[in-house]
């Protein structure tokens, strides 16, 4: 599952990153730079951690909300989650051939079309796309920790078939009655 989040993050992130790259030919320098740094050092061997990558696309998205002018950081980040939509794809199942489309193909679209139609990627719609991308990313980061802490929860809780209950301690039950029992005696006592 951690699996598919990830591409749907990493296929989301290269797409809309991508839409950064209108604005110079530095930016979409930088986006092809972070794709052949994402072909050459990921692979469907040398895949790294959701968590982790999930983790760098919220921060990056973050930090590009906060300083619009690091598009280059967006666009570096596109362009290695474009390779890294490739790889997921093909462990994926999908064929070579037909990942590589998919993965360069939908991001040189959206790029292409940003680029020519000024109203396509507005400003306000990118910002909300890395609004929804730190969303994600967090989600993405955090679930496999938070269903790990369940999962040791049930099993700490868990008793086994043949167990005894435990019983309470009777002298719980007595000190606390006597406590209610006195402190309502000593507040009647108090107001006659």
């Amino acid at each position: 599952m951690t699996l598919h989040a990830l591409g749907l993050l990493c296929g989301l992130g290269a797409t809309s990153l991508a839409t950064w790259t209108a604005a110079q030919w530095r930016v979409r320098l930088s986006f092809l730079v972070g794709f052949l740094i994402g072909i050459s050092a990921l692979g469907a061997d040398r895949f790294p951690q959701p968590g982790w990558t999930a983790t760098v696309v919220a921060a990056v998205g973050a930090l590009v909300l906060w300083k619009p002018a690091w598009s280059g950081l967006a666009a570096l980040c596109g362009g290695v989650l474009a390779a890294l939509w490739i790889s997921i794809l093909q462990l994926q199942g999908l064929p070579s051939a037909l990942a590589l489309i998919v993965g360069i193909g939908l991001p040189a679209l959206s790029a292409i079309l940003s680029a020519r139609r000024p109203g396509f990627a507005t400003q306000t719609l990118r910002e909300e796309s890395l609004v929804i991308l730190i969303v994600l990313g967090l989600a993405i980061a955090m679930a496999p920790e938070i269903a790990a802490g369940w999962r040791s929860a049930i099993e700490l809780k868990a008793v086994p078939l043949g167990a005894e209950q435990p019983t309470g301690a009777a002298w719980v039950l007595l000190v606390g009655g006597a406590c209610v029992v006195l402190g309502g005696a000593y507040s009647f006592w108090r107001r006659r």
